[in-house]
């Protein structure tokens, strides 16, 4: 079975515990947005390593140093 790694909104605001008006604050967030991916024009997808780094240390995943990012792979099974 292969695990999901791309949300939408709604998904993304339901593994965070979060609403969805809360995710799109973080994807507006003045400093660090959380990085997404357009597919079109109404269709946004965020990658599940984006929304643990978010999650864990309020950063986007590419700013994050290397230890941080060995453990959040570490915690799942994902590339």
């Amino acid at each position: 079975m292969t695990q999901k790694v791309l949300f939408t909104i709604m998904e993304s605001a339901d593994y965070l515990a979060t609403s969805t008006r809360s995710i799109y604050r973080f994807l507006n967030h003045p400093l660090e947005p959380l990085h997404y991916a357009n597919l079109g024009d109404r269709h946004m997808r965020i990658h599940k390593s984006d929304l643990d780094a978010w999650l864990w240390y309020r950063k986007p995943y590419h700013l994050l140093k290397r230890s941080q990012k060995d453990a959040i792979k570490e915690s799942n099974s994902y590339e």
